[in-house]
C-alpha cells in the first residue's frame, strides 16, 4: 500500500498527518504545529512519498511505554479497551482521546502521556535501520476514550510532573518537542547555539557536538 492510500486512511479515522524527514522523527515543516490542511499534507506526500509519516497530537494522546515493564503494564491495562496499538523499534504506542487536549507532555514510572505541540510516528514509516513501524494484529479503530485504568496513572503523572530545582523546560527549535533539562546546562547550550546562529536544538536533532564549545564559554564566564 503507498504512502497515499495510509494518508487517506488515517485522515478518515480522524488523524492529522504530516511528512517527516525520511527515516527520522523530524518534521520536514517548520511550522507544522500551527495548522493543519488535508490537501496540502496531500500533496506534499504525493511529491515526496520517500518521507515518514507522523501525526499532530492534541485531541488526540499517544500513551507510549519507555521500558519492557512499562509496555508489559499498559497491555495489561488496556486489554479489554480495544484501540489503536502500533509498534516502534523498543516501544508499543496506544492511541485514544485526550481527556486534556492542554496536555503536553508527562512521564510516570517510564509511560509517557504526549499531546498538545508534540507528533508520533506512525507506519509504515522507516526508522534510521530500515525497520518498519507496525500496527499491532489486535489494533482496533475507532481511537476511543481513555480508559480509567490508564486515566489514574495520567492523574498520578500529572501531580508529580514539577521540574526538579535546577531544572529548566525548553523547546527544540527543530522538532518543537518540549525537554526538561539542568538549568545551568541549558543556558550554556543556548549561548553556543546563538554563536554558530542557530537556536537550541535537542539531542536528537542536532547535527553538531556543541560540548568543546560549551566548555570554552564556562571557562570565560568563570
Amino acid at each position: 500500500m503507498n504512502i497515499l492510500a495510509w494518508y487517506d486512511i488515517y485522515v478518515a479515522h480522524g488523524l492529522q498527518p504530516i511528512p517527516l524527514k525520511p527515516q527520522t522523527k523530524i518534521p520536514l515543516l517548520r511550522k507544522w504545529q500551527l495548522g493543519w490542511h488535508e490537501e496540502h499534507m496531500r500533496h506534499i506526500f504525493s511529491k515526496m512519498p520517500q518521507c515518514n509519516m507522523g501525526f499532530r497530537l492534541g485531541r488526540i494522546m499517544d500513551v507510549e511505554g519507555d521500558t519492557p515493564a512499562a509496555n508489559k503494564r499498559l497491555l495489561r491495562l488496556t486489554k479489554n479497551c480495544p484501540h489503536p496499538m502500533y509498534t516502534s523499534s523498543k516501544s508499543i504506542h496506544h492511541l485514544f482521546l485526550n481527556p486534556d487536549p492542554e496536555l503536553t507532555i508527562v512521564k510516570w514510572e517510564g509511560i509517557e502521556f504526549r499531546g498538545k505541540r508534540h507528533q508520533s510516528v506512525l507506519p509504515p514509516s522507516r526508522h534510521a535501520n530500515g525497520a518498519r513501524y507496525g500496527w499491532l494484529p489486535e489494533s482496533r479503530f475507532p481511537i476511543p476514550k481513555m480508559p480509567t485504568s490508564i486515566l489514574d496513572i495520567l492523574k498520578i503523572a500529572r501531580n508529580q510532573d514539577v521540574p526538579k530545582p535546577g531544572s529548566k523546560r525548553i523547546y527544540c527549535s527543530c522538532c518543537r518537542l518540549e525537554c526538561v533539562h539542568n538549568y545551568k546546562r541549558v543556558n550554556l547550550e543556548i549561548k553556543a547555539f546563538k554563536i554558530y546562529g542557530e537556536k537550541w536544538q535537542c539531542q536528537k536533532c542536532r547535527q553538531r557536538d556543541i560540548r568543546p564549545l560549551c566548555r570554552e564559554i564556562r571557562k570565560k564566564d568563570l
